[in-house]
């Protein structure tokens, strides 16, 4: 007891939100979560080159931070996590030395779409533990958040896509296929009755795609799709 109460007082103290410094960046507001395990920082314009270099910009075109500057790095971590449907969720995570509370230190953040977010950088448990004391009494920091973003903003890495859709075209047999609702072959062709499958669902932090093999005919917005699953038809967005 009286060896935990001497680890809490030399921890600091800190607010529900506040100020860090991080790279070249001054003043970013961040919401200090002890309910949320890892950090969070707004990125945008995430990429992996032919050289397994991550790039992105830090922050989006709408924040007041963003300039537009590239971050390369080579010493990143991809996180893949599976949602119950099997729907799978990338995740970039970068360090980066940030200044919190007149301390500097090393923190791991993931790269997210925090544009719906009220501040763009999180601070999550992982980061405080065993260094901030967490004082939920303590004022906000005034710093007034931007407007909600209509629709959403993606900026996602094609080069991923294509690579899930290569492996998963490996892995099945598509020299037979059927009609979902008569289950009569399909004849493949370019101008033939359209025909496809959904092959794979991901979601990351910057919206959810489907990537679609398409066996026959051509697929556009205005193509109604019928979903064998659900036995209803839907519309392609």
């Amino acid at each position: 007891m009286d060896k935990n109460k001497h680890q809490s007082e030399n921890l600091q103290v800190i607010g529900p939100s506040t100020y860090i410094s991080i790279d070249n960046y001054t003043d970013v507001p961040a919401k200090i979560d002890t309910g949320a395990e890892a950090s969070s920082i707004w990125a945008s314009n995430i990429s992996i080159d032919d050289n397994k270099v991550l790039k992105f910009c830090l922050f989006g075109k709408s924040s007041p931070f963003y300039d537009g500057k590239v971050i390369e790095c080579k010493d990143y971590k991809a996180i893949v996590t599976r949602s119950a449907m099997g729907e799978e969720q990338v995740r970039y995570r970068v360090y980066f030395l940030v200044k919190l509370n007149g301390r500097t230190i090393r923190v791991l953040f993931s790269l997210a779409n925090r544009s719906r977010n009220n501040f763009p950088v999180l601070i999550g448990k992982r980061t405080l533990n065993g260094k901030f004391l967490v004082d939920v009494s303590l004022p906000n920091i005034k710093y007034k958040p931007k407007p909600k973003q209509k629709g959403k903003i993606s900026h996602y890495d094609d080069k991923y896509v294509l690579d899930i859709l290569r492996r998963q075209t490996t892995r099945r047999n598509f020299s037979q296929q059927v009609d979902a609702k008569t289950g009569e072959p399909v004849e493949i062709k370019p101008d033939g009755k359209f025909a496809a499958q959904v092959m794979k669902t991901v979601i990351d932090q910057f919206g959810k795609y489907s990537i679609v093999k398409v066996f026959s005919g051509s697929l556009d917005v205005n193509t109604p799709l019928y979903n064998s699953v659900s036995e209803k038809t839907e519309k392609s967005t």
